[in-house]
């Protein structure tokens, strides 16, 4: 016999016909709201939350696909952010030996690319949202860009 499926809008969760009396035995029981959906739709709910769709309750109860909206801002200012941290990790122990007159000329050499590595990564925007290279990489290496990452998540 085939699984029938429940969808609780409460919850937004799935629950299988076979373990309603595990449930209804729980601490939280079995959902007073959940509505029966049929197999097909329950494969095609999960397939598409596979490719990037969420599963949320539509008006009338049933569960629907949605496409997320993606905050490019919001991920292109975590990405400059976390860039500029990992910048200053490196950058401070630099200072340090430079100002204690302890650095290597290899260690100058790396403050002066990093320190213009981060101002240029500081100089990146939205318009433009294209990050330099990280010294020491190679050239081969493509430079970071917000749009393209997000364009290939948002194809999933």
């Amino acid at each position: 016999m085939e699984e029938r499926y429940f969808y609780s809008p409460t919850t937004r969760g799935f629950y299988p016909l076979s373990m309603k009396e595990q449930y209804e035995n729980s601490l939280n029981g079995w959902p007073a709201d959940a509505v029966e959906i049929n197999t097909n739709d329950y494969q095609a709910l999960l397939e598409g939350q596979s490719r990037g769709q969420v599963i949320v309750p539509g008006d009338d109860g049933n569960p629907k696909l949605v496409t997320p909206e993606i905050d490019h801002d919001a991920i292109f200012g975590t990405q400059k952010e976390s860039l500029l941290m990992e910048a200053e990790r490196i950058i401070a122990p630099l200072e340090r030996a430079v100002k204690f007159g302890i650095a290597t000329e290899e260690e100058k050499l790396q403050l002066e690319a990093w320190e213009k590595y981060s101002v240029m990564v500081n100089r990146a925007t939205m318009e433009n949202p294209v990050f330099p290279e990280k010294p020491g990489e190679t050239a081969e290496q493509p430079q970071t860009s917000v749009k393209k990452r997000v364009s290939k998540a948002a194809r999933r």
